[in-house]
């Protein structure tokens, strides 16, 4: 199977999501199929897993409808392609987390685009989408049936190389079973965001997008704020009601009315929002119903901090920010291909094994 070929069956995948939302959207069209298993398998992913709710199933595959386009996979995979002409296929193992809907695709459209084949084992929270994509592909191209495979029992046999993703609890956990190998490992990271004060009503709703996006449990999510002195808050406040709406998931709710009580109890100083709390703290990842901020007093001096804490940071957001390596408030929730997790180029890892 020739690389063109490995594009053009994601390809498929990507005109088979794009004419769902088409016809979610207009109406205009037969029902397909795929649209009824994609109506059912949304439906079904909150009994699953009460956080991925309709709305986060739905913006998952909208990423990935837009993203699996023949000029973006090959915008992608150009500066790779004299080197996935030579591959010498072997069997990598993915060891996926289920924090957000789809959250290994990325590893499994790698994979199976380097040339190589793909033993996946997935969480228990995200045990169904990926499936049913899969199966997308392989209805377009057969050949791709056999380049994936969904494992699940355990242990996980037979492979080469691994790919694994966890919390940080995990790192220890697959240093013992795994260091052996060629690997990548990820442990959790989260976003932050630098604020000038004089960012407009309509960024900072972009903001909260970045912030509350499958409730805030990615590892690009912004979890820490990183604000000026005298940073008026009113507007930011503002902004983030757009989605106190997640007041009424209770699995939501629980926790922030958790951490609303420890922080009563021990007499912390907190902003509440009615739904969400700000808490001024040091740390970068904060738990569920809860922003951190910290007030900087020259923005100069971000980068180095920044720097220092790489490991615990997945990306930087901030506006027009010439001394910050960061992308656009808004984009969080929307990378690149190529802006891989941990920033380990896994294209490249997976040329070298």
């Amino acid at each position: 199977m020739q690389l063109e070929e490995r594009i053009e069956g994601l390809n498929k995948l990507g005109e088979v999501l794009r004419s769902y939302f088409e016809f979610k959207k207009s109406g205009i069209g037969t029902v397909s199929f795929w649209t009824s298993i994609l109506d059912q398998t949304i439906k079904n992913e909150c009994n699953y897993n009460p956080f991925f709710t309709e709305q986060n199933v739905l913006f998952a595959l909208k990423y990935w409808a837009n993203e699996l386009t023949i000029d973006k996979l090959n915008n992608w995979l150009e500066p790779y392609k004299k080197d996935l002409s030579s591959i010498n296929s072997k069997k990598i193992a993915i060891i996926s987390a289920g924090n957000i809907p789809l959250v290994s695709f990325h590893d499994i459209v790698s994979v199976f685009l380097s040339g190589h084949y793909a033993l996946v084992k997935l969480s228990s929270k995200d045990a169904r989408l990926p499936v049913v994509l899969w199966n997308i592909v392989c209805s377009f191209l057969p050949a791709a049936k056999s380049r994936v495979e969904f494992i699940k029992e355990k242990p996980i046999h037979g492979f080469d190389a691994v790919i694994a993703t966890g919390n940080n609890l995990s790192q220890q956990y697959f240093g013992y079973y795994f260091g052996k190998y060629p690997h990548v490992f990820r442990h959790h990271r989260n976003a932050v965001a630098v604020l000038t004060g004089d960012e407009t009503q309509e960024e900072l709703e972009l903001l909260a997008n970045d912030i509350f996006t499958y409730f805030g449990l990615g590892c690009r999510s912004v979890s820490k704020l990183y604000l000026p002195k005298e940073f008026d808050f009113s507007n930011l406040m503002n902004a983030l009601k757009k989605w106190d709406h997640l007041f009424y998931n209770h699995h939501y709710l629980n926790n922030y009315e958790y951490q609303k009580s420890l922080f009563l109890i021990n007499k912390e100083p907190f902003i509440d929002g009615g739904f969400v709390m700000l808490k001024e703290s040091n740390q970068i990842s904060s738990p569920l119903g809860v922003i951190f901020y910290e007030y900087y007093s020259d923005i100069c001096i971000l980068a180095p901090k920044f720097e220092a804490m790489a490991q615990q940071i997945q990306c930087i957001v901030s506006k027009n920010n010439k001394y910050l390596k960061s992308i656009e408030l808004g984009k969080a929730q929307r990378p690149e291909l190529w802006e891989y997790a941990d920033n380990i180029d896994i294209v490249k890892f997976l040329i070298q094994i």
